[in-house]
């Protein structure tokens, strides 16, 4: 195994890295190498029985490390050993070198976007920090050491950003965090003093997107802000995932049954075939695909059970389960078939 350093970006401080895992075993044939990352296909692609598995394991890691902006290679000759390379792109550094000290009066913070914060800790010194490292700056910020002023103040002012203790964030069942939620809808970014481990955000009814350890330094303020305020990328109203794929479902034609007649006359073709090639190969890029269209045309003809359907499908694919992904193109595969041999569709 080896790890390597194959480029390093100075301005951005990313780096690109490759981390190989090669053996002498009884390698892969040419015509695999490709099948060994489609899912459940690695044991047809096994030179021997000895060697079988489950197929699930490069696949998942395939998909892991493109999300990760990334990519996995294989070399390899029969009866000679593979090498396996996993490749990650614009890997951010967080810890300065040790050869380098950083001051925080170095630090710029006129250089995050011009933006209004407010900050609610119920320690003095958090807030302190927060309001000298942008005295330089454009930017508005507003503390508070108490939820009830922090709450009057947002009923007649808009802010773009809020960093809040997680104490004040989820204690008595999220309380303050629910009258905060009706009156923005901001990024939200907690202060913590311990590990998260055992919070439970999703009482809070207002999820953080980042997390800054307490107590607070410059640089990390710094750094978590800019990647916050100055990203143009970023999905600050994503659905929740979790959510989605608790959301109890059962698929139904029936309910608007002129719209889903049209669906499947405008879109019969393309879905069949779609769905033909996600369930033959068991593809997770072909499974989401045809997830996706179906999410596109749900909400063009206004299916809401359906729209829900695949964003749930959505959800199941991006975190690997299976065996719902898998029950849930049954399910589709049954009902509409069985809807449209009732309508005479087929």
């Amino acid at each position: 195994m080896s790890v390597a350093r194959d480029s390093f970006n100075d301005l951005k401080n990313e780096a690109d890295i490759s981390i190989c895992i090669e053996d002498s075993g009884i390698g892969i044939a040419d015509e695999n190498k490709e099948k060994i990352f489609k899912i459940f296909e690695s044991r047809e692609a096994s030179n021997t029985i000895h060697y079988e598995g489950t197929g699930l394991g490069l696949s998942i890691n395939k998909k892991l490390a493109n999300l990760m902006d990334g990519d996995i290679e294989v070399r390899s000759e029969l009866l000679v050993g593979s090498k396996f390379t996993l490749l990650l792109n614009n890997v951010e550094v967080i810890l300065a070198s040790t050869t380098k000290e950083i001051k925080e009066e170095d630090i710029d913070f006129s250089l995050i976007k011009k933006s209004r914060i407010l900050v609610l800790d119920d320690q003095e010194s958090s807030l302190e920090i927060v309001k000298v490292s942008f005295e330089n700056s454009s930017s508005d910020i507003y503390a508070f050491s108490n939820a009830r002023d922090a709450i009057d103040f947002l009923k007649n002012t808009e802010i773009d950003l809020l960093l809040i203790n997680v104490d004040i964030l989820t204690m008595d069942d999220g309380a303050v965090s629910k009258v905060i939620n009706k009156l923005i809808s901001v990024p939200v970014i907690s202060l913590v003093n311990s590990r998260l481990r055992d919070i439970d955000f999703h009482k809070s009814g207002m999820q953080p997107i980042a997390h800054i350890k307490k107590p607070l330094k410059k640089i990390d303020l710094f750094r978590v802000l800019l990647k916050v305020l100055n990203s143009q990328d970023l999905d600050l109203k994503g659905e929740d995932t979790l959510k989605i794929k608790e959301v109890p479902l059962s698929l139904s034609f029936e309910r608007n049954k002129l719209a889903s007649i049209e669906y499947f006359k405008g879109q019969a073709k393309e879905m069949d075939e779609l769905l033909y090639e996600a369930m033959n190969t068991n593809d997770l890029n072909s499974i989401e695909k045809f997830a996706g269209l179906m999410a596109v045309e749900a909400s063009k003809y206004q299916l809401i059970t359906l729209e829900i359907f695949s964003r749930k499908l959505l959800a199941c694919i991006e975190a690997f389960d299976i065996q719902e992904v898998d029950k849930m193109l049954n399910e589709y595969t049954s009902k509409s078939r069985d809807f449209r041999r009732e309508e005479s569709l087929l």
